[in-house]
């Protein structure tokens, strides 16, 4: 009906974080999230907890992103049953990943309050410069200690996966692909900021959902692993 396009519309062009505080919005991220960690068992393990800090401000690189990269909303969501015990031992964090994921109506709003930011270069450099608006699967995180004073650092960490929607063309079922080939524009923008990298790896992620695609009928070649 025309009504329902008209809402379809508005929501759509709506700015997503209007309603990131809306109590329906955080409920239904906060229900969703946390029955995703229960039903894939998620826990997440740090190297070397004690090297981080929640004034210093660090980019952290996930992987992989397999069919939907879970582990990262797992840990890093801020309505996530984890996001408690993550922010005092790093800070503030945002989940970075294609601006299409923010341009679906109705669902940006909800990635939105959950804390996702796209991932073009001047969001990034935004949140990691200090102008951000920060406010069974495991996944292991490491750092190395900074000596690096703290009283300029950064407002908000990042995190999100080098290999995007790359590794989705390439996955298979069976295996962990990771895509880094001409990935180093992350680490230009840790540069820029001063922003300290740290790896993250998710176990299990890419068998929690099972797939069928061109590559995994028709490839065989494993050269991008």
């Amino acid at each position: 009906s025309v009504v329902s396009l008209l809402a379809l519309i508005f929501l759509a062009l709506l700015p997503p974080h209007l309603f990131a505080g809306l109590l329906p919005t955080r409920t239904v991220v906060a229900f969703m999230i946390d029955t995703v960690s229960r039903y894939l068992q998620f826990s997440l393990k740090w190297q070397n907890q004690r090297a981080f800090s929640p004034h210093r401000t660090y980019l952290f690189a996930y992987e992989p992103h397999s069919l939907l990269p879970w582990g990262m909303n797992c840990a890093f969501n801020h309505m996530s049953p984890a996001w408690a015990s993550v922010r005092p031992i790093c800070g503030p964090v945002h989940m970075l990943a294609s601006s299409a994921v923010l341009a679906v109506p109705v669902i940006k709003h909800f990635w939105w309050a959950s804390g996702l930011r796209d991932i073009s270069r001047g969001t990034l450099d935004r949140l990691l410069g200090g102008d951000g608006s920060s406010s069974s699967s495991s996944t292991t995180a490491s750092s190395t200690a900074s000596t690096t004073s703290s009283s300029s650092a950064p407002r908000a960490s990042c995190v999100l996966v080098p290999g995007g929607v790359q590794e989705c063309l390439r996955m298979a079922n069976g295996r962990e692909t990771i895509y880094l080939r001409r990935r180093t524009g992350f680490i230009r923008a840790a540069m820029r900021a001063g922003a300290e990298v740290v790896p993250c790896f998710c176990f299990g992620q890419t068998d929690a959902m099972h797939f069928l695609s061109p590559t995994t009928i028709f490839d065989d070649d494993d050269d991008d692993d």
